[in-house]
């Protein structure tokens, strides 16, 4: 298996000057989102996380600290002492990284009602990393 970029970037020309991005099929048969960057490609799924994982079986690393924040109140009957520690608000935030990459793609792909699910989504995790972090 070849595995350079370089045929996928030679017809796909950068321009630092605005947001270039696009719709393609992957191996999968799924519809895929790519961004043009200065070195290279970024390919996302259109729903879910954008990377694909599934972290610790859930959608999303802020579904899993959901969870998590759930089961701490079913054991303890509130929520006072949960916390998320800096690795976990770290990643969080990478997570953000994900889908605002994503949104911002889907904006200039007039993708609306996904760009403000993928907004919302954020919010949320900025209100929950606020409500939680150390």
């Amino acid at each position: 298996m070849k595995q350079d970029l370089g045929l996928i970037l030679e017809g796909w020309k950068y321009n630092p000057n605005e947001v270039t991005v696009r719709k393609i099929v992957g191996l999968d048969g799924l519809e895929k989102i790519q961004m043009r960057l200065d070195l290279g490609v970024l390919q996302m799924e259109i729903s879910g996380r954008p990377d694909g994982r599934k972290p610790h079986g859930h959608e999303s690393l802020l579904d899993y600290h959901r969870a998590s924040l759930e089961r701490h109140r079913a054991k303890t009957g509130d929520v006072e002492d949960f916390t998320l520690d800096e690795d976990e608000v770290s990643d969080l935030k990478q997570e953000a990284m994900q889908y605002y990459y994503r949104y911002l793609s889907l904006f200039h792909l007039e993708e609306y009602d996904q760009v403000m699910r993928d907004t919302e989504r954020n919010l949320g995790a900025f209100d929950f990393i606020r409500e939680y972090a150390r």
